[in-house]
């Protein structure tokens, strides 16, 4: 039986989430907020990163910038827990509208088209 990656079965234990919540690392190369979040296109748990290297040179105290960063994670779990998706984001969006809902609108583009005198 072949072993699985981790990250193989953290995507397949949370695959009827669409993502897994924003948490801070902090490692060698600097401090990280990672969060998975569901690509539309392979319907995969894929890792999103936002360094915050610059966002620390801000701060005068590591507190303070944890606090900023903190403020920051809330505010981005909130974002996923209502749908929000970055892949949504972007003049590239339009590319994942539902096929029936771009159907629908197709057919009243051509019914208001057809109708102008």
């Amino acid at each position: 039986m072949p072993l699985q990656s981790p990250r193989l079965a953290v995507s397949t234990a949370y695959s009827a989430a669409n993502y897994l919540p924003a948490t801070l690392k902090t490692n060698k190369s600097g401090w990280i907020i990672e969060y998975y979040v569901e690509n539309p296109l392979t319907q995969i748990l894929s890792r999103k990163m936002i360094r915050l290297k610059r966002l620390l040179m801000r701060y005068p105290s590591k507190m303070e910038a944890r606090r900023h960063i903190n403020n920051i994670i809330v505010a981005l779990n909130m974002k996923l827990s209502t749908g929000w998706n970055p892949y949504f984001v972007g003049e590239y969006a339009r590319l994942y509208t539902p096929l029936p809902l771009f159907f629908q609108q197709y057919r009243q583009t051509i019914i208001i088209f057809y109708t102008l005198p």
